[in-house]
């Protein structure tokens, strides 16, 4: 006899709370789903992992992408650049110190 898993049903529909103004958070089946905060006159959508989904001009459609888990577009803002830029800077600092006592200690 082969036990399988219960299929998951995706149709469950999404509770949406609003703890706080400007801010609206997904929940499904008693566990955090996403969230859409408004900021800057924009509705900003995350995922359950906290995932930038994206930025939308009204709430149904940032409502919508967390509702079905999609994807940001590639044209889809995906953060502060400038936090990112210094992010890999210092990454890339790390890694050259690295590789340069690892060198020093070989040579």
């Amino acid at each position: 006899m082969t036990l399988h898993p219960p299929a998951l049903d995706t149709r469950v529909e999404l509770r949406w709370l609003s703890p706080a103004d400007g801010l609206w958070v997904a929940d499904r089946r008693g566990e955090y789903a996403g969230m859409v905060e408004r900021l800057d006159g924009a509705y900003h959508a995350r995922s359950a992992r906290g995932r930038a989904l994206g930025s939308y001009e009204d709430l149904g459609s940032a409502r919508a992408v967390v509702d079905c888990g999609l994807q940001a577009p590639p044209s889809a803002p995906r953060g502060n650049t400038r936090i990112r830029a210094v992010a890999w800077t210092v990454n890339a600092a790390a890694v050259l110190t690295a590789l340069a006592c690892a060198f020093a200690v070989l040579r």
